[in-house]
């Protein structure tokens, strides 16, 4: 059966399709304690892929389970989109556990304390999966608890929809709609409010539009604005296979599979080898 979008190209989307298939696979047959390799994909064997739920790779099973109910509890909103910044932005659970009562209380300059000795003693302090904004001159934590989290804290953050959500957190100076995204997308979970279109929300990310333009056998380099991203990714959304999953779950699998793509064809590094 043909997608219902003559913009994607068969063989593309045979091909998306067939990644996503295979890494759920994978996760399904690692949880369930078969032997690896899990899969005969040489290049899944070799490389780490996230999952295509997000909820399912390792930090977000944390957060969700662990961080988020001892330090974004609802009952203070400006503190818990606070504790969701600094999770995604530290996105390394044994850091995130040592700050989780001092984020909890509110306490973020003693928590940008303890991270900070931490980082002083050589231990490791942050994951790289999140891009994140630069500011010359700022180091990280910096920049994370100097700087971010007042403004955080200030804003006034609409949670009628993930989309005006976004929209709250971009006006914060140097935040872009990605991780202001993937902020939104935790606060579903953690502060109340409507979420409307909880189902139908994926931000903007460089690796999704890679992966959209992979589909229809574009340059990598082709921009997207918003209303286009989103005519895209719903178009993507009637392929066949395709309603199962969440906007965010498709977003995910567009980033994943634009890294495979790219070792498959042999048009640049990736450096997540198993």
């Amino acid at each position: 059966m043909e997608p219902e979008t003559t913009r994607i190209d068969r063989q593309a989307f045979d091909r998306f399709q067939s990644f996503i298939r295979e890494r759920e696979a994978v996760r399904i047959r690692r949880k369930s304690n078969f032997e690896a390799p899990w899969t005969e994909d040489k290049i899944l064997q070799s490389y780490h892929f996230t999952n295509i739920k997000r909820e399912h790779d390792k930090v977000s099973k944390y957060l969700f389970e662990k961080w988020y109910p001892s330090t974004a509890n609802g009952k203070n909103p400006s503190n818990a989109w606070a504790a969701i910044m600094v999770a995604r932005f530290v996105n390394n659970p044994d850091s995130l556990s040592q700050i989780a009562y001092e984020v909890g209380i509110g306490d973020f300059k003693n928590a940008w304390r303890i991270l900070r000795a931490r980082e002083e003693s050589g231990e490791k302090v942050f994951r790289s999966a999140y891009l994140q904004p630069e500011i010359r001159g700022v180091k990280r934590l910096e920049k994370i608890f100097g700087i971010f989290v007042p403004q955080v804290q200030a804003a006034d953050i609409r949670t009628d929809s993930v989309e005006e959500a976004v929209e709250d957190l971009c006006k914060i100076k140097y935040f872009g709609e990605f991780m202001a995204g993937q902020m939104a997308l935790d606060a579903i979970h953690v502060v109340k409010g409507h979420w409307a279109d909880r189902f139908t929300f994926a931000p903007i990310g460089p690796g999704s539009t890679r992966g959209l333009n992979r589909l229809r056998n574009l340059p990598l380099t082709r921009k997207l604005k918003r209303r286009a991203y989103e005519t895209e990714m719903a178009e993507l959304h009637t392929c066949p296979g395709m309603n199962e999953w969440r906007a965010l779950d498709l977003e995910h699998a567009l980033c994943e599979w634009d890294k495979y793509e790219r070792l498959r064809l042999n048009q640049g590094s990736y450096n997540r080898k198993r």
